[in-house]
């Protein structure tokens, strides 16, 4: 005998509704909107950046193109920078916009050298390890200068403040638990070495500037200390300061054998950074050079960040 047998369904098929399809249409639409936000933004990078750059490296044009777009948290973003590094962080005064520049060591070491005239053809299994001199620093600076007008089509950088660290977390240039979207920028340039550039901003901020939106932050991690500072409820906040006169490395061995007496040679910086904070955490307030006031030692600032 055959069995045979009609199923009929207890009960109807389950269906969506219609706000829950629109929500789901909507964080897709959003999605696209950030995708189409982001392709423009370095399109447009890509596109001005060679003018920029043209007159301060020997060569022919070059041509700059852009790996795709990566967007994971800041502190995620500063785990994959290996130190030390040549970073910058700056707000572009026009839009309010957060942007990080890093160079890789031995780009900036090569990037230095064409800077100042060179071929740029430096060995980098052989390159030096140390943080770069402030020479290269301020040589370096000019690129990013060339990148943030880009990005500003403007030619007066006179607003911009560029804070500089081989450390980025030191540096600390977004709070670290918001969404930053980035890109690896390769410049080609015929008869010349090709060099690579990290750049990222804030999600929110690149959202904002392609919507032509003055970009403005209330929270109280992101205000500048003066506006802090005016409230009374954070005026009379203590806050630990210290300026880093010198850094330097050791091997355990060296650490484990130190006694008493022991002599270690140190490299002041000509710019002492005065941060704020403790831990592995700190925001860079400015820099200063090392004096003497009423016969102890002082600092004097020379620039904010």
């Amino acid at each position: 005998m055959k069995p045979h047998h009609d199923f009929t369904a207890e009960r109807a098929v389950a269906q969506h509704c219609g706000e829950l399809l629109a929500n789901s249409r909507a964080r897709d639409d959003k999605q696209d909107d950030r995708a189409q936000c982001a392709a423009r933004f370095v399109d447009g990078l890509c596109e001005g950046l060679p003018d920029r750059i043209q007159p301060l490296l020997i060569g022919r044009r070059s041509r700059v193109s852009a790996g795709d777009a990566a967007t994971q948290t800041a502190a995620s973003l500063m785990r994959e920078i290996v130190r030390p590094s040549a970073c910058y962080s700056m707000t572009l005064p026009s839009t309010g916009m957060r942007l990080l520049v890093s160079f890789d060591h031995a780009i900036a070491t090569s990037l230095t050298d064409r800077l100042f005239g060179g071929d740029g053809q430096v060995d980098s299994d052989n390159a030096p390890t140390a943080p770069l001199p402030i020479s290269s620093s301020m040589a370096l600076q000019r690129v990013v200068k060339a990148i943030a007008a880009t990005i500003c089509d403007a030619d007066d950088d006179a607003d911009l403040v560029i804070a500089h660290d081989s450390d980025v977390t030191r540096l600390m240039p977004f709070p670290r638990g918001e969404y930053c979207t980035g890109w690896t920028l390769t410049t080609l340039q015929e008869g010349c070495p090709d060099w690579s550039v990290r750049i990222a901003t804030l999600e929110c901020d690149l959202a904002a500037t392609a919507a032509g939106r003055k970009i403005s932050d209330n929270s109280a991690a992101n205000q500048p200390l003066a506006t802090l500072a005016s409230r009374a409820s954070f005026a009379d906040v203590p806050l630990e300061m210290r300026a880093v006169l010198a850094e330097m490395k050791l091997p355990i061995a060296r650490i484990a054998g130190l006694s008493p007496g022991d002599i270690l040679p140190l490299a002041p910086r000509r710019e002492v950074p005065l941060q704020i904070g403790g831990g592995r955490v700190d925001r860079t307030l400015g820099f200063g050079s090392i004096g003497t006031l009423d016969d102890r030692v002082a600092l004097q600032l020379t620039r904010i960040t």
